[in-house]
């Protein structure tokens, strides 16, 4: 079980540095089924301060804004070419947001001042034990944590696992961040204790040949344009897009199943 390792072996600020542009383009939000059930469970309008750890170009960060308009939400995001995308997309518009270069391990935020912390499509590249210590000093005593993951499941949709199959061929990295081994221990460990709950929502995104590309160009895992295995990728790529498009939209369905673990950490 090597997750816990892999903030070791990868630099994930250096990693995602040249992607912000494809990862804002082509990555997926989140249902808004799933941020109405987070209000719901940590009864949103008590909320008074959350933070988004590890918010990236602020996807995540914009549904809380919305969902919780009498919070401040705060941005936190090492990587300096994200949070200024998050910064320009989102600091005009919302009153309640602001950001920050913390780590999920030194947020620079004060002792027991948040209600809710959130890390979407993010908590892999945490260190676990530092992470849970800086996360147990900021929250509340109440406070919730939720973490949040778009899984492609290969074993429910056939064409995820041929999407797979090409990702282990050609993406030499991808065997050592797959992030679906998080397990059941591993969010045990996290929360402290047993006692979270889970939520599940299939979630889609409909992509033409230019965007299935830009979704896994987006992707940590994925060799650069000068690697020599880019070609080969592309080229498996547009066979299996040819293969499994709608015959009638011309478009590929990207299935995901969204999980929201939420619950309370226990020291």
């Amino acid at each position: 079980h090597h997750l816990h390792d892999m903030c070791a072996q990868f630099n994930a600020l250096g990693r995602f540095s040249s992607k912000s542009n494809d990862y804002t383009k082509y990555r997926p939000s989140y249902p808004k089924h799933l941020i109405e059930v987070l209000y719901e469970k940590t009864s949103g309008r008590s909320v008074r301060t959350i933070a988004d750890i590890g918010a990236g170009t602020g996807i995540f960060t914009e549904l809380l804004l919305n969902q919780f308009p009498e919070s401040l939400v705060i941005a936190v995001e090492p990587n300096a070419n994200m949070r200024s995308e998050a910064e320009l997309a989102l600091s005009v518009y919302y009153k309640n947001f602001t950001s920050n270069s913390g780590s999920a391990e030194d947020t620079g935020i004060d002792d027991r001042s948040i209600d809710l912390i959130t890390a979407a499509q993010a908590a892999h590249w945490f260190d676990l034990d530092k992470c849970r210590k800086e996360f147990l000093r900021i929250l509340k005593p109440n406070g919730h944590l939720a973490l949040i993951w778009n899984d492609r499941k290969p074993d429910l949709h056939p064409e995820q696992k041929e999407y797979e199959d090409i990702l282990y061929k050609y993406c030499s990295d991808y065997a050592n961040v797959r992030h679906q081994n998080l397990d059941v221990t591993w969010l045990q460990k996290f929360f402290g204790s047993e006692s979270f709950q889970v939520i599940e929502s299939p979630n889609n995104q409909m992509f033409d040949l230019e965007g299935l590309k830009g979704r896994l160009r987006s992707s940590s895992y994925c060799p650069s344009p000068d690697d020599p295995l880019f070609p080969k990728l592309m080229e498996a790529i547009e066979t299996f897009f040819e293969k499994h498009k709608d015959s009638e939209t011309g478009l590929f369905a990207f299935k995901y199943e969204c999980l929201l673990y939420i619950g309370q950490m226990n020291p």
